[in-house]
Order: structure tokens, then C-alpha cells, then sequence
């Protein structure tokens, strides 16, 4: 049994470039959040090994469950913004579809269907 333990922090290894490569390109959503208590952003994908997404609204309810539920991110969300990245793989201000402030979330562009 104590060779099961498992003792310290061991956190996941980064992705290698294809496979960074290969998340954006299969991703719907791309989320930006900034934390109350760091300064630096963080950008989530919707694509992940453990879940599918099948279209755009399950890659937006996702990422609004992270910041609205996930029991690490609850609280801790200062502001976030959440981007269509179907066609055009980048996090501009054309492509930004919900944003995150004080609490709420707000429709900045509809959705392309």
C-alpha cells in the first residue's frame, strides 16, 4: 500500500508543439481569464482528451462552467472572455463572443451558426 503514495506536487508535463498544434486546430472556443490574484492571463481551449464537443454551444456552456462551477476557479475569476475560434484561429476583438466582468457574463457578438 505505501508504494501507491504518491507525495509532493507533480504537475502534467506542457504539450510538445504538434500537440499544442493539433488542440488549436481541433478547438471551437478558446477562453482568456485573468485571475484576481495573478497578473498574467491564462488561455483555455475547448478541445480536451477527456471531452467532445460536438459544436460551438457545448464548447461555450464548457468554458462557462469552469469559471461559474469549478470548485478551483470559483471566486478566484477577476474577468474573462470567451472567442469564437471555428474559422480563424486567433483571440481578436472580432472573434470575442462573451465577456466575464463583475460576476456576469455579457454577449458582446451572436454566434455564427
Amino acid at each position: 500500500m505505501k508504494g501507491r503514495q504518491k507525495f509532493g506536487n507533480n504537475p502534467r508535463p506542457p504539450l510538445s508543439e504538434n500537440d499544442r498544434a493539433e488542440l488549436i486546430d481541433t478547438s471551437m472556443a478558446c477562453m482568456v481569464v485573468q485571475f484576481h490574484n495573478n497578473a498574467s492571463q491564462v488561455k483555455r481551449w475547448s478541445k480536451c482528451k477527456q471531452r467532445k464537443h460536438r459544436h460551438i454551444g457545448d464548447a461555450v456552456n464548457y468554458l462557462m462552467w469552469l469559471v461559474n462551477e469549478y470548485e478551483p476557479w470559483s471566486g478566484c475569476v477577476a474577468s474573462a472572455a470567451i472567442f469564437d475560434t471555428q474559422h480563424t484561429k486567433t483571440t481578436g476583438a472580432g472573434n470575442k463572443v462573451y465577456q466575464y466582468e463583475k460576476g456576469s457574463w455579457k454577449l458582446v457578438n451572436p454566434i455564427s451558426w
